[in-house]
């Protein structure tokens, strides 16, 4: 029984003076005993006694313990979570800085974007990939962040629009052109356009900047392994991946498209009332495109602090895209002799539903002519003057019923603008697109067609590069036939639509 003293209270972690005073305790008890004579039962009974007297001292000492422990735990395991895989990128050079605000920045998220001034509102630096949202360790497939991540992702990359590669290239003020790759999910055809652009002369005066409207671990991976120019993320702040069940996305209460408008009145689904010109209801998925591309943009010429001050040529690509090794060659002989070839002239364009032709191709000719979507909406180029233009009728763009962002473009062309856009064209095809690669037809990787243009480009190889381009065909006095929009057009009627729309021009 003496020993309870030594193996009680190390058992239960009590050290110092509370073992002391448990041990001279017991001690004083089995004196005293003695001294009376207390012997067997009433012995037990009084170092019973003895334990009672430290009781609420070691339930005191258990509790504090208890919650010690539960408080380093937690800390544990968040630093094990906020650390993330700070090995997603090789080089600290290209970390991509999200900003974690304090307090909620000074703007209206309803207006899609966040202007310069929020900057002023951030404290703290955090690597992009942090929170959970970067690749496993240890190699492992990558996490799938949350829709509140991606929503917190994509409002501080684009505060921040971060530039890689500066450290390799210079900063981004002493560019030469900017390339706008608006990117959905298709990552087989990037892997394409990226491999195109690497082979491509003077690609290392460019910035390339990609602009997604779904957020995807594995193609942020891909894009931010670039080395070969400077490099700039930005994301569509609308998109139907954080809104997938509402408004901007596809609620499970709207009209199906194709249902009749008496059958919707009928069934009463939200939005049976605002069918559009061709009897369709909206497809959010669709409707996307056209709100990403004019939010792109503007925000490329008057959202990014680091471009306000550039007003040359942007050149407006797609994921599915494919370029010729000529096509940067190409495009500056036309900036630099512009004055020469069709100085009114607001657009150059790069590509065209053409197909090769090498019996029939001219790779030193250029077409002159009015802009118009069908023909000239591929690998075209705007400077900072023709998008200032463009902007100024952004009602008219928003407000027409057509989700496809060249018709409506053009509905801006020939309704708002005078004189209305004109165009540099170049015969022979410097930006290329599988067949079938296309919205309407499908988005399905067809690697046997994109293998074969590029088989069809390279045999064009010995008459890329020409030292002089000329116009061969003028066609700007002409007047083209105004066929409205195309049937099929999900609707844009909608108010909240019109009004997101509009936001975008007030970067």
């Amino acid at each position: 029984l003496m020993q309870v003293p030594f193996v009680v209270p190390m058992t239960i972690g009590v050290g110092g003076g509370d073992c002391l005073t448990f041990r001279r305790c017991c001690s004083i008890g089995s004196i005293v005993g003695t001294w009376f004579g207390v012997a067997g039962d009433d012995g037990i009974l009084l170092l019973e006694a003895c334990f009672r007297m430290l009781s609420s001292r070691l339930l005191i000492k258990l509790l504090k313990l208890t919650f010690t422990f539960s408080v380093l735990l937690v800390l544990v395991l968040k630093l094990k979570r906020g650390r993330g895989s700070s090995s997603e990128y090789s080089t600290t050079a290209n970390t991509h800085i999200l900003l974690q605000p304090s307090q909620p920045p000074t703007f209206s998220e309803a207006d899609g974007f966040t202007t310069a001034t929020a900057l002023t509102e951030q404290q703290s630096l955090v690597p992009l990939g942090s929170g959970g949202v970067g690749f496993a360790e240890g190699g492992e497939p990558p996490l799938s962040p949350s829709v509140d991540e991606i929503r917190r992702i994509i409002r501080d990359n684009n505060v921040h629009a971060d530039v890689l590669n500066e450290n390799l290239f210079g900063p981004v003020e002493n560019v030469s052109f900017v390339i706008v790759v608006q990117v959905h999910r298709r990552l087989n055809y990037l892997r394409k356009l990226v491999e195109s652009f690497e082979a491509a002369p003077f690609i290392n005066r460019v910035l390339l900047i990609f602009s997604h409207d779904y957020y995807d671990v594995e193609m942020n991976e891909f894009v931010r392994s670039i080395r070969f120019c400077r490099v700039m993320q930005i994301f569509y702040p609308d998109n139907v991946q954080i809104s997938p069940y509402k408004f901007p996305g596809q609620d499970p209460l709207d009209c199906a498209r194709d249902i009749d408008k008496t059958q919707a009145q009928k069934e009463k689904c939200l939005n049976w009332d605002s069918p559009d010109r061709y009897g369709h209801y909206r497809e959010a998925s669709l409707t996307q495109i056209k709100h990403h591309w004019w939010w792109k943009i503007n925000y490329v010429f008057d959202g990014i602090p680091r471009l306000k001050h550039y007003n040359d040529w942007v050149l407006l690509l797609e994921e599915d895209h494919y370029v010729s090794p000529d096509f940067l060659y190409t495009f500056d002989y036309i900036v630099r002799n512009r004055d020469n070839l069709c100085k009114h002239c607001q657009v150059i364009t790069l590509g065209s539903y053409s197909q090769l032709n090498k019996q029939n191709s001219q790779p030193n000719a250029l077409n002159v002519m009015l802009w118009f979507s069908s023909h000239h909406n591929m690998g075209m180029a705007v400077n900072r003057s023709t998008w200032n233009a463009i902007r100024s009728c952004g009602s008219n763009f928003c407000k027409y019923d057509d989700y496809n962002w060249d018709w409506s473009l053009l509905h801006v062309s020939r309704q708002c603008m005078n004189p209305p856009l004109s165009t540099i064209v170049v015969a022979t095809p410097r930006r290329y697109s599988p067949q079938g690669s296309t919205v309407h037809g499908g988005f399905k990787c067809q690697h046997g067609r994109h293998s074969t243009e590029r088989s069809e480009a390279a045999t064009f190889s010995g008459k890329f590069f020409p030292q002089t381009l000329k116009p061969s065909i003028s066609e700007i006095a002409g007047r083209i036939r105004w066929l409205g929009g195309q049937t099929g057009s999900p609707t844009l009627l909608e108010k909240y639509h019109r009004a997101k729309c509009l936001k975008f021009i007030n970067f």
